[in-house]
């Protein structure tokens, strides 16, 4: 199989969204590769770098800069706002075989279950100080203890367990995605697939 071929199922693959620009860039810059978002990316699992046949999932991919989510210490909900309003979002019809495919959702299903149970922790810790202690001035320190009890464990549970299964942003912006965790074969494909094809391979 022709890894550089257009893929196998353009019409379930929207190539651009509103803001996409009218031609698509893959761009290996290191170990990342710069894409437009809806790019039609060739069929190599974007996770190990095997050529088809592969499953294309549409994911979203959301870059929050680093000092946001120092604001969840200020306060869960607080932060949680601040985040959900700076965060921007770009789309991708990810190709991945099938073993990659389904290590992604594993990681999908862990972040969930652990989120929900981190939560719940959290709020269970809250109420009891704050049962335990009617001073007011414990407010502050039992909230920080709170959001701290959730954003420390999926911190080390991303980068230890979740970033090996999956593609993460580096950056997003009205055009393009930076994407983490790419195989070296899949941005070689990407680039060429975009350079025979009429896109671009160079900014």
């Amino acid at each position: 199989m022709n890894p550089y071929a257009p893929p196998q199922h353009p019409a379930a693959q929207p190539l651009y969204s509103h803001s996409a620009p009218a031609r698509f860039v893959a761009v290996a810059r290191h170990e990342d590769l710069v894409v437009s978002k809806w790019a039609p990316l060739p069929d190599v699992c974007m996770k190990c770098g095997a050529n088809g046949p592969v499953e294309r999932r549409v994911r979203l991919f959301t870059y929050t800069p680093g000092w946001a989510f120092l604001t969840l210490f200020i306060g869960l909900i607080v932060g949680l706002i601040i985040i959900s309003t700076i965060q921007v979002t770009g789309g991708l019809n990810v190709p991945l075989c099938a073993a990659c495919d389904r290590r992604w959702r594993q990681a999908d299903t862990l972040k969930t279950v652990a989120l929900v149970a981190l939560i719940g922790v959290a709020l269970a810790v809250s109420v009891a100080l704050g049962v335990s202690m009617s001073d007011t001035r414990w407010i502050g320190p039992i909230l920080v203890l709170a959001s701290a009890i959730v954003v420390i464990p999926m911190v080390i549970l991303n980068h230890v367990v979740l970033r090996s299964r999956t593609l993460w942003t580096r950056g997003v912006n009205a055009w393009y995605i930076t994407l983490g965790g790419t195989h070296p074969a899949a941005r070689e494909a990407a680039c060429a697939y975009a350079a025979y094809y009429g896109g671009s391979s160079t900014w």
